[in-house]
């Protein structure tokens, strides 16, 4: 639906209908150049099922993350392989966001379900994962498996791993549900996450933590974020949708990085700095100030902004209310920065980048609302 709402070719085609299918609404992952036209670099999350692990470190999760991205696609548990060279350069950002989405399966990550529901699903095809290429292994460079009732028989016994030539990708949510664990193994120091996963009153933030947990046994990566405001509802509008933390790297995790002990100024304090980083979580609750519309919603719908995923049937009414929450709770949190010399301006500078998160964090430390 968005590919398709995006291709400006739809306009010239007048007489095809939003159904049919038009030239360009699909494009190689490869050929993605938003970073060129000054949007951020795409990383599109899937899980990498390991339900037939033999590690330790996969025997409770059963998963691990795996990337797609327009220069590299893989883990570190596979490698990683070049975009253009991988599966013959014909990795689609349709499939890799398919692939990213497929949240039921016969094999689901951690969320796995009993061997007996997995043969059931396998038997009704109740299967939207997708087998990809392992990229250390030979054949990485093939478009699809040619034995496919081999990896079918695999789904149906729950024997997925990163042994073979194929492994098995389903919904990113299975291993991670925030995004914020690529975030951190990348050292990216200055995040905002949006949390949409469906959270019963009161909230569980059980997405945020299984992320913070994973970020700190692996990486090391201590992720300071009080929730406080958010769950007792103590603050004003300013915080009630949003929080500040602070994410301390671990020194091993960036030096594997290589983006410590690489600055201008040398000495402790610069290495110090590097380590410190910026989350801003944004948890979308009906603020004071939402639209006399959102509000009304809310009314009628007892669960709303929280409402089960598994309701994929939008509204008119429903899909609006989201959307005018979402701008809401964005600008509750950043309304206060100007625009000026943050837009149309290309890449920005890490400069006004750490200016404009640190001065948030203080402002908010201080109980002052933005």
């Amino acid at each position: 639906a968005y590919l398709g709402a995006s291709n400006m070719r739809r306009f010239k085609s007048r007489n095809k209908e939003i159904t049919d299918t038009v030239a360009g609404d699909d494009l190689p992952l490869k050929s993605l150049i938003n970073c060129e036209r000054g949007g951020p670099y795409h990383l599109i999350n899937t899980t990498l099922n390991l339900s037939a692990g033999r590690d330790l470190a996969t025997a409770q999760r059963s998963a691990s993350s795996f990337v797609l991205s327009q220069k590299y696609c893989g883990s570190s548990r596979t490698d990683y392989c070049l975009t253009d060279e991988y599966m013959a350069g014909q990795l689609s950002l349709g499939t890799a966001v398919a692939a990213s989405g497929a949240a039921v399966s016969p094999s689901m990550g951690a969320k796995k379900p009993t061997a007996a529901l997995a043969m059931l699903m396998t038997l009704l095809n109740v299967r939207l994962g997708y087998w990809a290429p392992t990229p250390n292994r030979k054949g990485w460079n093939s478009s699809q498996p040619r034995l496919w009732p081999f990896y079918l028989v695999r789904e149906f016994l729950s024997q997925t791993n990163d042994l073979s030539d194929y492994c098995y990708l389903t919904d990113g949510g299975h291993f991670d549900n925030t995004g914020l664990y690529s975030l951190i193994e990348r050292g990216c120091r200055f995040i905002v996450l949006v949390d949409c996963g469906a959270d019963p009153k009161p909230p569980r933030f059980a997405d945020l933590g299984e992320a913070i947990r994973r970020c700190r046994i692996d990486f090391g990566a201590e992720i300071n974020l009080k929730l406080d405001s958010l769950i007792h509802g103590e603050c004003p509008s300013m915080a009630s949708c949003f929080a500040i933390g602070k994410i301390k790297f671990s020194e091993k995790h960036l030096r594997l990085l290589a983006l410590a002990g690489k600055d201008e100024t040398p000495g402790p304090k610069r290495d110090e700095l590097k380590r410190e980083g910026i989350v801003v979580y944004v948890k979308p609750s009906l603020i004071p100030h939402v639209t006399a519309d959102v509000r009304g919603y809310a009314f009628e719908n007892n669960f709303f902004p929280q409402q089960p995923t598994t309701n994929q049937w939008f509204g008119e009414a429903q899909f609006e209310s989201y959307r005018r929450l979402g701008q809401t709770c964005a600008h509750s949190a950043f309304g206060q920065f100007k625009s000026e010399g943050l837009e149309n301006r290309g890449r920005l500078s890490m400069k006004k980048i750490r200016t404009l998160f640190f001065g948030l964090y203080d402002q908010v430390s201080r109980g002052v609302t933005p």
